[in-house]
């Protein structure tokens, strides 16, 4: 390693001696037999992902700093109880551009050893960018700029959207590669295309690129006022279009593809010469996209920690809790409380991307996997459901969690269609939360709840008719049944419980107390079963939960649905019964 080299890449790319990972050698996908050597900033900010070339083909050249996408800020800070927008007394003008959401690319040029321009893309913390487990960007980069044959971005014959690099003084175009053939949370019409951002000189100064979009608001003079009101009628009519969008599609709010109509706006703030006041731009998003909820753990959460991970992977990053809490935007007091869960859900998420050399838990639009985690005690109606699934080809895992997890993971991993019932007690959170934790680390999207929690007295009537259809069988065990009382509930077990002595069962009841489920423990939908084998409504909040059909136990649908039209947990009763 030249150390001297390496102190002056440091310096160049503002970042420590650690942070400028090196590179040696790199193959330039643009420009067949080219290769680079040099320097990449690792440290996040207004340098993040920039490059400091040493050599063209094997051999030195003058020293080439290419400036790297800065990270987007926000414009304001927020307390426990306000927003306060920053002041940039400096900036003459304002301008808001339509936030694209796909993939970064920077398409720059640089010099080889022999003077000649090479025009070449990147994208943030990659020297090129290129085709990885998470999508073909190289590819589709190519088909966007309508490349020939050879792949190659000749500098005699650039694509019209990449003229302005024949100016001198331009470094680079920054693009955003979106459409319906790289799907992100918004729903493009268009199949593919590179949006300009800004355009970058050589001396780092970036001026945003108008595209007259609907969604830009033109230059006008700063005043900070109206630079506040104006963000945050968009952040409440982009809210308001999103909402729209999921209603008119029949979808519900889900950090996930193709959810989003809109990701938001993208503020600009300009100098006298034109460009911006620093290395900084600030996204201005709507609240269904900008809050993060850390109020739970749940599927909106797990599908930020996949695009976060997706993120660190392809830029190269290093996996870490930093690099991870980093790209959620995740503060001290979410991280302090929530950062081990999202942690241990991207560990196995990335052990499960190295050790197959892809990412192996599917995109959500192509995971079918579904599971069903049921509750009740004996006499319910919880086993003879579970059985009839069985029937219906789903999986039922009935062994306690430190047996049956590891078919449950077995299942999952390898099933893209899996569908799988746990039929267990699962009479409270705590229990509950065992199992749904596993499941959210292995990336499942559906993870619903049904609980039977009928009347006592009818309870009691099908224990003590001996005749169950689901009732568990303890080998040469007596079928005895027996009433007892549990902090001031009466609870009905079976004495045949498989390697369950009564007294066991007692015990765990006595130290178990009766939690009925809801949403906020990470299901997507929650039913709780009142009266047995009726057809309820499925829950809208937490607080709906515990409500359930009056309809009678005997009562059995009249008609079942294919598995195609099995929606919701109401369907699923309605096919199953």
């Amino acid at each position: 390693m030249n150390h001297n080299l390496i102190q002056e890449a440091s310096v160049a790319l503002d970042c420590s001696v650690k942070q400028a990972s090196s590179f040696k050698n790199k193959e330039d996908p643009f420009n067949a037999g080219v290769t680079l050597t040099g320097y990449l900033s690792r440290k996040e900010g207004k340098m993040g992902g920039s490059m400091y070339i040493t050599e063209v083909n094997g051999a030195r050249v003058p020293s080439q700093l290419i400036y790297g996408t800065p990270k987007l800020a926000y414009p304001y800070k927020d307390t426990s109880d306000s927003r306060v927008y920053k002041r940039f007394d400096l900036a003459r003008e304002y301008f808001i551009a339509n936030k694209w959401n796909g993939t970064n690319v920077l398409v720059y040029k640089y010099k080889d050893e022999a003077g000649h321009t090479k025009v070449s893309a990147k994208s943030k913390g990659t020297v090129f960018i290129g085709n990885i487990q998470f999508g073909a960007f190289m590819d589709l980069t190519k088909e966007a700029l309508g490349l020939g044959p050879d792949g190659i971005i000749h500098f005699d014959a650039l694509p019209p959207s990449l003229e302005r690099l024949r100016d001198d003084a331009v470094q680079s175009i920054t693009f955003e590669l979106c459409g319906y053939k790289e799907p992100h949370l918004v729903k493009y019409t268009f199949p593919l295309a590179l949006q300009p951002l800004f355009v970058t000189y050589m001396d780092g100064t970036i001026e945003p690129v108008s595209i007259k979009h609907e969604n830009e608001v033109s230059r006008r003079p700063y005043e900070y006022q109206e630079v506040v009101d104006t963000c945050e009628r968009f952040q409440r009519e982009d809210k308001e279009r999103n909402e729209k969008f999921r209603a008119d599609n029949g979808l519900v709010h889900k950090y996930e593809y193709d959810h989003f109509a809109v990701e938001g706006r993208v503020l600009y703030l300009i100098n006298e010469h034109g460009r911006l006041l620093s290395r900084t731009m600030y996204k201005i998003k709507p609240q269904d996209i900008e809050e993060v909820h850390w109020g739970q753990f749940d599927q909106t959460m797990q599908g930020r920690v996949r695009e976060a991970l997706e993120k660190i992977l392809e830029r190269g990053k290093e996996f870490s809790q930093e690099s991870l809490k980093e790209e959620l935007d995740m503060g001290p007091k979410e991280w302090g409380k929530f950062g081990s869960s999202a942690w241990t859900y991207a560990e196995r998420l990335n052990g499960l991307v190295q050790a197959t050399g892809k990412m192996s838990i599917p995109k959500s639009v192509d995971d079918h996997r579904e599971v069903l985690v049921l509750g009740g005690l004996p006499g319910s109606g919880r086993a003879v459901f579970a059985q009839k699934l069985q029937r219906n080809n789903w999986i039922v895992v009935r062994d306690a969690y430190d047996v049956g997890e590891a078919a449950l993971r077995k299942t999952l991993t390898s099933n893209p269609d899996a569908k799988v019932a746990i039929d267990r007690f699962n009479l409270n959170r705590s229990a509950r939360k065992t199992w749904v934790q596993e499941v959210q680390a292995l990336g499942v999207l559906q993870v619903r709840c049904i609980f039977f929690h009928p009347p006592a007295a009818l309870c009691r009537e099908f224990v003590e008719a001996g005749d169950r259809e689901g009732g568990a069988k303890g080998g040469k065990s007596k079928k005895g049944k027996e009433v007892m009382a549990a902090e001031g509930s009466e609870l009905y077990l079976e004495t045949h419980v498989a390697g369950c002595t009564l007294a066991q069962l007692k015990e765990t009841v006595k130290n178990s107390k009766v939690e009925m489920p809801d949403k906020r423990e990470g299901f997507s939908e929650v039913l709780t079963i009142e009266a047995a084998y009726t057809a309820p409504t499925p829950s809208t909040d937490a607080s709906s939960s515990s409500s359930s059909s009056s309809s009678s136990s005997s009562q059995e649908p009249k008609a079942s649905k294919s598995d195609k039209d099995v929606d919701t947990l109401a369907d699923l009763l309605e096919k199953t019964l």
